[in-house]
């Protein structure tokens, strides 16, 4: 029923389903295939190539080797030389972590004098380590040396 401005009021849902269904059955409209173009013959067989056989071991072609562009890094720089007093300090501070740790793993009890020396040894090599930090570049890095931080 039309409303004052000339509307139809919306169909109702269960009508709407009911057409639905009652045309479940119908048969619907052919389509045509898309785009046309892309039609094959039905006869249509894909080419046999030689490529497509399998090969003998004596058929295979040699590796080629391909150099052009490949990287080669250069070689690593040298490993800096370690100052002794720096050895020193880390053999102290790590071997001292070593006896202190490492007694009691192996159910040593450590007398006062080892536990001194190694605790001794913990602190020396830390405060050695920590003495020797540098807060500058080396002077002999040249003037230009990248940001300071």
């Amino acid at each position: 029923m039309p409303d004052p401005h000339g509307h139809s009021e919306p169909p109702d849902d269960d009508d709407a389903w009911e057409s639905i269904v009652a045309s479940y059955d119908e048969p619907t409209a052919p389509v045509g295939h898309w785009p046309a173009s892309e039609d094959l013959d039905t006869a249509w067989e894909p080419a046999r190539t030689p490529a497509l056989t399998p090969e003998t071991p004596e058929d295979e072609p040699e590796p080629v080797e391909w150099d052009e562009g490949h990287y080669v890094p250069p070689p690593p720089p040298p490993i800096p030389i370690v100052h002794p007093l720096t050895l020193w300090a880390w053999i102290a501070l790590l071997g001292g972590i070593v006896v202190l740790l490492g007694a009691p793993l192996i159910s040593y009890e450590l007398t006062p004098g080892w536990t001194l020396v190694a605790v001794l040894m913990v602190v020396g090599g830390f405060v050695t380590l920590v003495a020797r930090m540098r807060d500058s570049p080396p002077t002999d890095s040249g003037p230009d040396d990248g940001a300071v931080v």
